[in-house]
C-alpha cells in the first residue's frame, strides 16, 4: 500500500458507513488534484502533510459535534460553574454544621467534633463539587445537542449574542 491508500484508509476508518464510500473517493479525487502529474513520494508526502492529520479531516465530515460544550455555551459554563460550586459548598458546609451543632449531646470532647467536622467538611465539598460539576455539564451536554439556533456566534455571560 501506498502513502496515499493508507492515509485514505485512516481518515475512512473515522467515517460514519452511509458516507465513507463518496468521501474516499472525493479525497482520492483531491489528492489526485493536488499532486503534480509526474509526482514523486516527496510531493506525496507535502499534500498529505497540507491536508492534516487523518483524524481531523475525518472529524470535518463528521455531522455531529465532537464536542461536549461548544463555544457558544463554553463561556456561560465556566462562569456557572466558578459561581454555583463556591455557593453550594458553603450551603453544603453550613448545613453540616448546624445538624452536627443540633445533634451534639456534648458526649464528645470538642476537639474531636471539629475534627471530625474538618474531616466532613472536606468531603462534603468534594462531594458536592462533583455534583454540581455533573449536573451542569448534563444540562449543557443536552442544550447544546438540542439548540436548533446553531448560532455560531457565542453567548456572553449576559446570554445575549
Amino acid at each position: 500500500m501506498n502513502l496515499i491508500d493508507l492515509y485514505i484508509q485512516e481518515v475512512a476508518k473515522r467515517l460514519p458507513e452511509k458516507n465513507r464510500e463518496d468521501i474516499t473517493l472525493e479525497l482520492r479525487s483531491t489528492i489526485d488534484d493536488m499532486l503534480p502529474e509526474d509526482y514523486n513520494e516527496e510531493d506525496v508526502k507535502s499534500v498529505l502533510e497540507k491536508l492534516g492529520s487523518p483524524v481531523s479531516l475525518a472529524n470535518g465530515y463528521l455531522d455531529r459535534p465532537m464536542h461536549l460544550i461548544g463555544p457558544r455555551y463554553f463561556d456561560v459554563y465556566t462562569t456557572l460553574l466558578k459561581m454555583i460550586i463556591p455557593i453550594a459548598a458553603v450551603i453544603a458546609l453550613i448545613s453540616m454544621v448546624a445538624e452536627n451543632f443540633i445533634g451534639y449531646s456534648g458526649d464528645q470532647a470538642v476537639l474531636n467534633v471539629i475534627l471530625q467536622l474538618i474531616g466532613k467538611g472536606i468531603g462534603e465539598i468534594f462531594e458536592v463539587g462533583l455534583h454540581v460539576f455533573f449536573w451542569l455539564t448534563l444540562v449543557f451536554v443536552i442544550l447544546e445537542r438540542t439548540d436548533k439556533d446553531k448560532g455560531i456566534e457565542p453567548l456572553t455571560t449576559s446570554l445575549k449574542k
